[in-house]
């Protein structure tokens, strides 16, 4: 089925046999390498099969490879990254507000039936909503049904973002993979996918209403694209505050700009001339006549082509057509983002008016706290965790520089609207971080602009080159950028080389710390405890990125919890939630603990309680040596060194499989248990 007419050469871009080889490839090895990995990392492998493909998806894209069989692939490979995170964490990896926010209000939704009082986002619930109907629907756990519906709702984008970039004059079908390509490989958008959350939910929203508010300005019928405005914009609005105003701000540039063309001194012939590409427009390949009697063709054609019909009435409006406003589009959006607002008393009013206050210096400033934990990071790391950025900033300011030679609607919008976007990221670092958070903000420019300039980069890069070599340059590049991108920790923490050297929030789960944690919640009620990276454990600064855990401020008697995560991941030490306010530190165990009770070993969890090292006797020391001997510091097994002046109670409880007593000391309880074979 997959054959060609005997004799004919057939490249590699359109071979539909090598396409399907590497694919299974990726999606097989991928799939081998985590279920035969250790739980926790990613293998070495995972970096060259990522970066591998992507270089090939490249090197298609250069030799005019088609939409259906390009952003297929670009699909593959984003869901599959994006997934690897739970493959390496079977627990879940998540964003840090999904366990302890969304998820309890989804199960509660599926308790009641509808949306209580008090629930966290009661007023905008559309995300949890839909995940609340996939559980019902497929039977899925709350957790795998939040994890899965963010990873296809943000793969979503791949398969809508050649369809804008369709819609857009002067946009070459090469520029649009590219542009598709860098998104879905960028290290902000892996780390979106690597680390699901509701954002994830509302990028196809905001890119659907970019489709509505270009085709409103290039096609002729405007009625079924307020009709798909009205339900996205309301889907926002119910959604997310920040999206809903992320998407108004998009919209409103569109529309400034549209009015400003229309009022500019530029004939608008000339500015729409096909005379004026900036780049000459691919040819369309013929791979999809190839061998156009072959069974696999005719099924190809009949199935796509009401699919490739209605994106045929995507194409833009002859040049010489006079261009609409898309005034009706951002009309209708901001209208129902108010609307709404005002009705369900949302933030988004409270946030405009925060941020007009903070334009006009009326308001509190609420800027950035400063350059926080990363500044006191080695200038290795630094350099290592952003090069993949660096390299999209050097690529998008080499396309800028060639777009602005010329006179092109689309490419004047794309650079108004990065500029735009750089200065309300720079007003939110400056002026007000809480409402104009920086990071969604900069993803929102990686989602359109930065990454279509980008790819003029790469476009230039293979048709100014000598034959062969520009398209080699084109695949080098892209393997760089991919491989930087996935091994840099701002894609994971967790999974990258040098994750543990950079304090951050936990965002994943494993069996033993679940259970550890459990334990300590269950008999750790008056302890001083360690929820990394808040803690209530007194730390003593050592250096700037140092700590360690201050046991001369634990009165004796006192239970007290270390997490060993707190030297892998740091603990934070105060400051605020702005940008760069938190101040975090790797802390360590005291030197001295081996002087205290070690009551429970597990799940990453060590818990002693504090001794009155003045009252100690050589029984104590004689009791700890022989607890230690005896194994305390495994997982969950051992008997706590209790001191020969304290009392001992001792009960013991039958359990199907298991063997448990519970040792009381002092005023607090501890459980040890150990797992027997029933017989």
């Amino acid at each position: 089925m997959l054959r060609y007419p005997l004799g004919e050469r057939v490249s590699v871009v359109s071979d539909r046999r090598v396409v399907v080889t590497f694919g299974t490839v990726y999606l097989l090895g991928v799939m081998a390498l985590y279920r035969f990995s250790a739980i926790g990392t990613r293998p070495f492998a995972h970096y060259l099969l990522f970066s591998g493909y992507a270089a090939f998806i490249a090197y298609q894209v250069a030799g005019d490879g088609s939409h259906e069989t390009v952003v297929p692939q670009i699909a593959l490979l984003g869901f599959l990254t994006y997934w690897s995170s739970q493959f390496a964490f079977p627990s879940g990896a998540y964003s840090p507000d999904v366990p302890n926010g969304f998820l309890p209000a989804i199960r509660t939704i599926l308790d009641v039936g509808h949306i209580t009082p008090g629930l966290i986002y009661a007023q905008t619930p559309g995300h949890m909503l839909l995940v609340a109907q996939t559980v019902r629907l497929t039977g899925l756990s709350p957790e795998v049904a939040y994890y899965l519906t963010a990873t296809i709702a943000l793969t979503t984008v791949v398969f809508l973002l050649p369809l804008l970039f369709r819609l857009l004059p002067d946009i070459d079908r090469r520029i649009t993979l590219y542009a598709t390509l860098l998104f879905a490989t960028t290290s902000f958008i892996l780390g979106r996918g690597l680390r699901p959350n509701k954002l994830n939910f509302f990028y196809p929203l905001i890119v659907l209403l970019a489709i509505a508010a270009f085709a409103t300005v290039f096609q002729r019928d405007r009625r079924r694209w307020l009709f798909l405005t009205a339900i996205v914009a309301f889907a926002l609005a119910s959604g997310h505050t920040f999206s809903s105003g992320a998407a108004m701000m998009l919209l409103a540039t569109i529309t400034v700009f549209s009015v400003l063309d229309r009022c500019s001194p530029f004939d608008r012939f000339d500015r729409f001339s096909p005379f004026n590409h900036p780049i000459p427009r691919s040819q369309p390949s013929d791979s999809d006549d190839r061998d156009q009697y072959s069974l696999t063709s005719r099924l190809r054609r009949r199935l796509t082509m009401p699919l490739r019909d209605r994106y045929e009435d995507l194409r833009p409006l002859d040049y010489h057509t006079s261009v609409r406003l898309p005034i009706p589009v951002f009309a209708l959006t901001v209208g129902i983002a108010l609307g709404y607002s005002l009705l369900y008393d949302t933030a988004l009013i409270g946030r405009l008016v925060s941020i007009a206050m903070s334009i006009t210096g009326t308001g509190t400033a609420t800027g950035s706290g400063g350059a926080g934990r990363y500044s006191q990071l080695p200038l290795a790391i630094l350099v290592f965790n952003t090069a993949n950025q660096a390299v999209l900033f050097a690529l998008t300011a080499i396309g800028a520089i060639v777009v602005f030679r010329y006179r092109s609607w689309s490419y004047d919008l794309m650079l108004a609207w990065v500029a735009v976007g750089a200065a309300t990221l720079a007003m939110g670092i400056l002026l007000n971080a809480t409402d104009i958070p920086p990071q969604r903000i900069y993803s929102l420019l990686t989602l359109f602009g930065l990454n279509a300039l980008a790819a003029v980069a790469l476009d230039q890069f293979d048709r100014r080159l000598p034959p062969d070599t520009g398209r080699y340059v084109v695949v080098g590049t892209v393997y760089l950028f991919a491989a930087l991108a996935l091994s840099s920790s701002v894609a994971g923490f967790a999974l990258s080389p040098t994750g543990d050297q950079i304090p951050h929030f936990r965002r994943y789960d494993t069996i033993s710390h679940t259970t550890g944690t459990e334990w300590v919640d269950q008999y750790g009620q008056d302890a001083l405890t360690m929820s990394v990276p808040q803690t209530t454990v007194p730390i003593r600064r050592l250096t700037t990125r140092t700590g360690v855990v201050d046991r001369g401020r634990i009165v004796p008697g006192q239970t007290y919890v270390y997490s060993r995560l707190a030297a892998q991941s740091g603990i934070e030490l105060g400051g605020d939630a702005r940008l760069g306010g938190a101040a975090f530190v790797f802390a360590a165990p005291p030197p001295d603990r081996s002087v205290d009770d070690h009551v429970y070993a597990g799940g990453g969890f060590d818990v002693y309680q504090r001794r009155d090292t003045g009252r100690e006797t050589d029984l104590d020391r004689g009791t700890d040596q022989r607890s230690k001997a005896n194994g305390t510091n495994g997982s969950t097994s051992g008997r706590a060194a209790i001191g020969a002046n304290e009392r001992l109670s001792s009960t013991r409880i039958d359990v199907p499989g298991r063997h448990t007593e519970r040792l009381v000391v002092g005023r607090h309880q501890a459980a040890f248990s150990t797992a027997r074979t029933s017989r």
